[in-house]
């Protein structure tokens, strides 16, 4: 009697050289229709975490500011204002981890806010980042103005401000 099924069971011919190319191109195109998908969503997440960690960046840099200014002596070589592309902010404060007065610097360059906060080194240190704006202004005496303007996750303005009393410079 003739069986089919033990035919098929015995034939070790194996897969064709097309059926191989074929299946190759169909799991090649599943593969780069998935990892685009893949590409593109941490794409997303990683342009969210950006602008949302943008405030909150310029609220730590707001603080750490604060910190300086309370701590400012009076000095006539510090130079407050707006920062742009050709100036910088300088003012001397006692710094507590050195215990000494040392000069606080402030940058502003492509959007990114460095500070250096060490007298005897030159290396700067990011505080924020998607920075349009920063400026620190003497009010009157020991009084200071400080505002950062940055992008928001939308992509508007946004800004924020206090006002420090410094306790070493006289009213």
């Amino acid at each position: 009697m003739f069986n089919p099924l033990s035919k098929s069971v015995n034939n070790n011919r194996g897969f064709t050289i097309v059926e191989l190319l074929v299946a190759i191109v169909i799991m090649g195109s599943v593969l780069a229709i998935a990892t685009t998908m893949i590409v593109q969503s941490f794409n997303v997440f990683r342009s969210s975490t950006y602008r949302m960690s943008a405030g909150q960046m310029a609220e730590m840099a707001v603080n750490r500011t604060s910190l300086y200014l309370r701590s400012a002596v009076e000095d006539e070589d510090n130079i407050f204002g707006c920062l742009n592309d050709d100036n910088n902010i300088e003012f001397y404060a006692y710094h507590p981890d050195h215990e000494e007065v040392v000069k606080i610097k402030f940058e502003l360059e492509d959007n990114d806010l460095t500070t250096n906060a060490y007298d005897d080194l030159n290396e700067f240190r990011l505080i924020a980042y998607g920075v349009e704006e920063f400026c620190i202004e003497q009010k009157n005496g020991n009084k200071f103005s400080l505002s950062i303007q940055y992008i928001d996750d939308e992509g508007n303005v946004k800004t924020k401000r206090t006002n420090v009393k410094s306790r070493n410079i006289d009213s």
